[in-house]
């Protein structure tokens, strides 16, 4: 017989009506906390974050996220990963001619630049990997699998390279493409601040080139 008035045999859930840390018949619930974690970390960078937000943004407590990673450093190193979107438009300009690759990966770049999501998101990882040894170790992990390996196979075809060389030119290309975000999102240098991202894009082109010149014989 159902018991009618009282509130007897009903579970305490609190004013919401819901158990305190987990959402009832979400499965997901740590992916739901992932994708909250990666939106404020790209919006607020590993410092601006909180788990509290995280944690409302997920619906569920900020006890869960303790429960599930152990802190936000750890929650952070968990779903750091590179923008797919930006991973794979680099991809796609590594593949084709050797001759045209500057002009295909300047543009790409500029892709990048040209999307407001992408750079917060880029941007908020630069600012980490400065502050955090640990975010660095798994960005430089990530772009190395990434963008480094593939592009030191790229130019490894030049003649008269070696995979020492290629993998020289390689990082080279990266770090000026690191250089060329920091000074335009987390430091604000003028002009590059501002400057048209298809303008950025002719002038890395350029800059890509002279890595692509064999090595005198």
């Amino acid at each position: 017989m159902a018991v009618k008035g009282g509130g007897r045999g009903r579970p305490a859930t609190g004013g919401s009506g819901r158990r305190p840390g987990r959402r009832a018949g979400e499965p997901d619930t740590r992916g739901a906390i992932a994708d909250a974690a990666r939106k404020h970390f790209a919006d607020k960078g590993f410092a601006g974050a909180t788990l509290r937000a995280i944690a409302a943004e997920a619906g569920v407590d900020a006890a869960l996220i303790v429960h599930f990673y152990g802190s936000k450093r750890e929650l952070f190193l968990a779903v750091l990963e590179l923008p797919a979107p930006a991973v794979s438009r680099v991809g796609q300009a590594l593949d084709g001619p050797l001759e045209s690759l500057p002009e295909r990966f300047g543009a790409a770049v500029a892709s990048v630049l040209s999307d407001p999501d992408l750079s917060r998101r880029m941007e908020a990882m630069l600012r980490t990997a400065a502050s955090e040894p640990d975010a660095a170790a798994t960005i430089r992990a990530a772009l190395e699998e990434a963008v480094l390996r593939p592009m030191t196979a790229r130019l490894r075809e030049l003649p008269g390279v070696d995979d020492t060389e290629a993998a020289l030119r390689a990082t080279m290309i990266g770090s000026g493409v690191a250089g060329l975000l920091f000074g335009r999102r987390v430091i604000g240098i003028e002009p590059l601040a501002s400057a048209d991202p298809e303008r950025i894009a002719r002038l890395l082109a350029r800059a890509v080139r002279a890595y692509l010149t064999p090595p005198p014989a």
